[in-house]
């Protein structure tokens, strides 16, 4: 028998006893290094404009994203719901960030300025469809999923959180202009978890809706 089978002999039952004691010592470790890790960087992975909602006499003019902010122009048609028949309302909405969310930090907020208005309308038209369509920023918690469901698995859902919950419209009597705000919360890291978004969505009157997605990807190191 080797000397190792002679300890372990020896040892009889307070050898396994000391094994598990180890084997408990390293997996509470290695739980604590990931759950209280402090150097998670969140980066800005993309933005992803999803037009799959709005309604088929919105029509999306312009559209751009970035770390900064963005701009979206929409033709909306003013035939269905009679609103505007045999017209037009062109509608613009904008956001921008106080300061560039290439990177962002759990525990944070994010303001963002918003503004909506109406571009350009045929003669007929007034502002039926303005008045009545939106800006607002939604966390990625209550505020709808435009992922797969695969991809789904890997995001932190709840990490982003909605603030303010301000919405900003196209068109009087409502405010045009203001300030929404997005929360980071500030809860352990997964590393099966490390996606996490937030949202710009913008309504339209009878029209659906779009998102512009900010995806983040966590690292650690």
């Amino acid at each position: 028998m080797s000397k190792f089978g002679n300890i372990m002999n020896r040892l009889g039952l307070k050898g396994i006893a000391i094994s598990a004691m180890l084997l408990s010592i390293f997996a509470l470790s290695g739980h604590f290094v990931t759950a209280n890790a402090q150097n998670v960087n969140w980066k800005l992975k993309g933005t992803y404009i999803y037009e799959d909602k709005l309604a088929s006499h919105a029509v999306v003019n312009k559209k751009f994203a970035d770390a900064n902010g963005g701009y979206v122009e929409i033709n909306v048609n003013g035939n269905p719901h009679s609103f505007c028949p045999g017209g037009v309302e062109v509608l613009g909405f904008r956001w921008q960030f106080d300061y560039s969310v290439q990177h962002v930090n759990p525990g944070g907020g994010i303001a963002v300025n918003l503004s909506g208005g109406q571009v350009a309308k045929s003669d007929q038209c007034k502002n039926h469809i303005a008045q009545m369509s939106y800006i607002s920023v939604l966390g990625s918690s209550g505020g709808g999923n435009p992922h797969s469901p695969e991809f789904t698995r890997q995001i932190d859902g709840s990490r982003f959180d909605t603030g303010n919950g301000s919405r900003i419209w196209a068109a009087p009597p409502s405010q045009q202009n203001g300030i929404g705000s997005i929360l980071m919360k500030n809860h352990p890291f997964r590393s099966d978890n490390k996606y996490a978004f937030f949202m710009v969505f913008i309504s339209i009157r009878g029209g659906g809706s779009l998102k512009v997605v900010y995806l983040y990807e966590a690292s650690v190191g």
